[in-house]
């Protein structure tokens, strides 16, 4: 533990580079504030219990924190399904609790990069109740579609496309009399980045959270934003696995799509404008969870600036079967293809999938933690990675996730951090709270990941 935290501070330095930016050697600590500290006695952690912990991040040695969406939101998929981007969900506090946030970290000369979630938002929108009602400017914020008329009296999907959350990316509309399409739940509507209203929605949007004093963002979903107009269907490549129907599919219309890479630019611009103001960097960062080729053009080129760090993700699907030689290979088929004057960035865990310690097992974790520190770039470090720990148990009717049909609840890795001895950690609500048993109740392991925490001021 002491040598993950010694080896935050370690600087890499880039070939002929004279200057060094801050995020180019970066480690971001990532916050899913649901369950990272609850402050007022909910079961839910929010704003206030993430300014508690700024000490403790402050000391893990990190340079920045990344927070997951707290934006108002039904939170059918955790807070990933937006009502408005210009109003923090009453479950994490207020817009104050926000900006003190951002003030209290700047103090400590921690930096802020907010999720943003722009390839849809939620149903109960009003953009998208709107949109239902054809109520102008609105009426084609999304993609609409009358369907494929079989008869007279029958109408169908316009295309075979599939949702990752669902057989069918199309839903009825019986309001509208009309088709929507959705990449993931049917409650996330898909935005049509394709009209031009929308899109300088979406730049107000990053303009706003920009004033108030945010460092940057993470783009949620980037692979996803665009589909081919002409909506053909796409080929079929093989049989329903286990009846989902998105494996069958290749994408070739509906993910990695060119204008992708253009609405980036014109946000990387809009960042950089804010940086010339002050000399300093907004960062823009993206997600795309696909192999290491498809990473490469987020970095555009001298002339055509975009992402500053793609998130590679490939280890972060890894478990104990995977061998030294495949692990090589991951991080050389991504490290290996970065263009000059760029740097890489590993990801060892996600708010969507298993934790190390269940991947590998407990006694690897702390040998990943240093290799990522080593590599070469940035590395994002995970609520609780820092400890090991350890993806929660999770009974039924605990759920707060039901809507990925490839894996267990993603509940369990976003399982609460364990800060005391006190029943559940430190979550100070036993009815609301997810119970975090297998974190913290299971003999020997307790008094572990406890001195873990306790012992991080110590150590500076």
């Amino acid at each position: 533990m002491r040598v993950f935290l010694i080896l935050c501070l370690v600087v890499v330095v880039r070939e002929n580079s004279a200057e060094i930016d801050w995020w180019e050697t970066s480690v971001i600590y990532q916050i899913f504030p649901r369950s990272f500290r609850d402050s007022d006695g909910d079961g839910i952690g929010d704003l206030k219990g993430i300014i508690e912990k700024l000490d403790y991040i402050k000391d893990l040695g990190v340079d920045a924190i990344w927070i997951q969406p707290v934006y108002r939101s039904p939170m059918v998929d955790m807070g990933y399904d937006i009502i408005s981007f210009r109003e923090i969900d009453p479950i994490f506090g207020t817009m104050e609790d926000m900006k003190n946030l951002i003030r209290e970290a700047h103090k400590m000369d921690l930096l802020v990069v907010m999720d943003f979630v722009v390839n849809h938002v939620s149903d109960q929108s009003e953009w998208f109740q709107r949109s239902v009602k054809r109520e102008e400017p609105y009426t084609d914020y999304f993609i609409w579609h009358g369907g494929k008329e079989i008869n007279e009296t029958l109408k169908v999907e316009p295309n075979n496309w599939a949702s990752f959350f669902s057989p069918s990316a199309w839903k009825w509309n019986e309001n509208r009399k009309e088709y929507y399409f959705h990449q993931f739940s049917e409650h996330q509507p898909d935005l049509n980045l394709r009209n031009v209203k929308v899109r300088y929605e979406i730049e107000e949007v990053l303009r706003f959270w920009l004033d108030l004093g945010v460092d940057g963002f993470r783009v949620d979903a980037i692979a996803y934003l665009f589909e081919a107009a002409h909506l053909l269907d796409e080929p079929v490549i093989n049989s329903h696995r286990d009846g989902f129907r998105w494996f069958a599919l290749d994408h070739i219309y509906t993910v990695h799509q060119p204008e992708n890479l253009d609405i980036l630019h014109r946000w990387r611009e809009i960042l950089d404008g804010y940086a010339k103001l002050d000399n300093k960097t907004r960062l823009l960062s993206v997600e795309d969870v696909f192999s290491a080729k498809h990473l490469i053009p987020y970095f555009g080129n001298e002339t055509f600036s975009m992402a500053h760090i793609p998130f590679y993700f490939t280890l972060v699907y890894q478990d104990h079967t995977a061998n030294a030689t495949k692990l090589d290979y991951i991080i050389h088929d991504f490290f290996d293809r970065v263009p000059k004057n760029h740097l890489p960035n590993m990801m060892l865990e996600s708010h969507d999938y298993y934790r190390v310690s269940t991947r590998f097992g407990a006694d690897a974790v702390d040998a990943f933690n240093m290799l990522r520190l080593l590599l070469p770039g940035s590395t994002c470090i995970y609520y609780g990675g820092e400890i090991g720990l350890e993806d929660s148990m999770i009974r039924n009717d605990q759920r707060t996730d039901f809507l990925n049909p490839q894996y267990d609840s993603r509940d369990k890795c976003r399982g609460p951090m364990p800060w005391d001895d006190t029943n559940n950690g430190g979550t100070k609500s036993e009815s609301k709270a997810r119970k975090i048993s297998h974190a913290l109740n299971c003999g020997p392991k307790q008094d572990w990941f406890l001195l873990l925490i306790q012992a991080v001021p110590k150590w500076f």
